[in-house]
C-alpha cells in the first residue's frame, strides 16, 4: 500500500522526515488500530471513551499513582525520561497535532532512545508516551507540564526527591 503524503500535515512531513534521516526505529501504527489503541488507553487510565487532548485535566482514575512537575528545558525531561523509562521496552508515543482547527494526534512505537531523539527534533507539542502493558502514562503539555500516571509516578517523585 503506497503512503499519500500529500494529506499529511507539516508536523507528519516533519516527524517521517526525522525518522528517516537518524535513522530512528519508530515506526507508525497501523491506521486501522490507531483510534483503537487510542481509545483503549484513554479508558485504561479515565474510564472515559474521550480522546487524549487534555487528558491530563481529565479525571484520571484514583487507582493510578500520579505526579506532575514543570520542566521547560526538554534536554533535562530527555536525561530523566533516559533513566527511568526501560530501554528494552517498546512503547507507544502520541505527538498532537491541530488539523482543521482540531485536535489529531499521531501514533507511533519505538524504543525511548529513538523517541527521545525524535522529541529533541521536533517543535514541542502535548505528547504521550505509554506503556504498552498500560502500567503507566508520561507527558508533557503546551504548558511545560510534565505528568505521569501509573508505576512511572512513583519512579518520577522519587527522582524529583532525590535531586533536592
Amino acid at each position: 500500500m503506497q503512503t499519500n503524503i500529500s494529506t499529511w500535515t507539516e508536523l507528519r512531513i516533519e516527524i517521517d522526515k526525522c525518522i528517516k534521516d537518524d535513522n530512528l526505529q519508530i515506526k507508525p501504527l497501523n491506521i486501522a488500530k490507531w483510534n483503537e489503541i487510542e481509545h483503549k488507553i484513554i479508558n485504561h487510565f479515565t474510564g472515559l471513551n474521550n480522546g487524549f487532548t487534555w487528558m491530563w485535566e481529565n479525571n484520571i482514575l484514583n487507582k493510578f499513582d500520579h505526579y506532575t512537575k514543570e520542566i521547560s528545558d526538554f534536554s533535562i525531561l530527555s536525561k530523566i525520561l533516559l533513566e527511568i523509562i526501560d530501554k528494552n521496552e517498546l512503547i507507544w508515543l502520541f505527538l498532537e497535532d491541530n488539523l482543521n482547527l482540531q485536535s489529531k494526534y499521531w501514533g507511533y512505537t519505538g524504543k525511548i532512545n529513538d523517541i527521545v531523539k525524535l522529541l529533541g527534533e521536533l517543535p514541542l507539542y502535548d505528547f504521550y508516551i505509554i506503556s504498552k502493558k498500560l502500567k503507566w502514562i508520561i507527558g508533557q503539555n503546551h504548558e511545560d507540564i510534565v505528568f505521569s500516571y501509573g508505576e512511572i509516578a512513583k519512579e518520577l517523585k522519587i527522582y524529583f526527591t532525590n535531586e533536592q
